[in-house]
């Protein structure tokens, strides 16, 4: 199904459109690829993921099951901000009203840098899946209620 419609105020998605989860210090940019209406539910395939990386870096570090190196922590300020590529990375079925439709003129800058050559080979999808399963986590653990069969 192309469009989501249901009685609910949820927004409406069509397949194709760049949608944004917004959450904390961070910002989840993906592609509508399918809508679910029957479960509220919309299939999206990751883009980008935009982190404010003082605050990320410190909940990340909590985190004990991930080993990052935080020795430039002290050199990050708030208004620094690594973007994750998350090409090649797992879908995600998620509850349809956590998203919001990005805005051209903030998804554009985002796409222009990240790789332009999706199979060059250089894209660490471990490193990448770390990030983005930190970030899932942290929305999961906020939104249990809308996760909720």
């Amino acid at each position: 199904m192309s469009h989501f419609a249901s009685n609910r105020s949820s927004p409406l998605f069509s397949s194709g459109q760049i949608v944004a989860l917004d959450h904390c210090h961070g910002i989840l940019y993906g592609e509508i690829i399918q809508t679910v209406p029957q479960r509220q539910m919309c299939w999206v395939r990751g883009i980008a993921l935009s982190l404010k990386t003082k605050h990320f870096m410190i909940s990340f570090e909590r985190d004990a099951e991930n080993n990052i190196d935080s020795n430039n922590l002290e050199n990050c300020n708030d208004s620094t901000t690594v973007l994750v590529d998350l090409y090649r990375n797992v879908d995600l079925l998620f509850p349809v009203d956590l998203f919001r439709v990005a805005v051209d003129t903030e998804i554009m800058p985002i796409l222009s840098k990240i790789d332009p050559y999706p199979y060059s080979g250089f894209h660490d999808i471990t490193s990448s899946r770390q990030y983005l399963n930190w970030f899932l986590k942290e929305i999961w653990q906020t939104n249990q209620d809308k996760f909720q069969v």
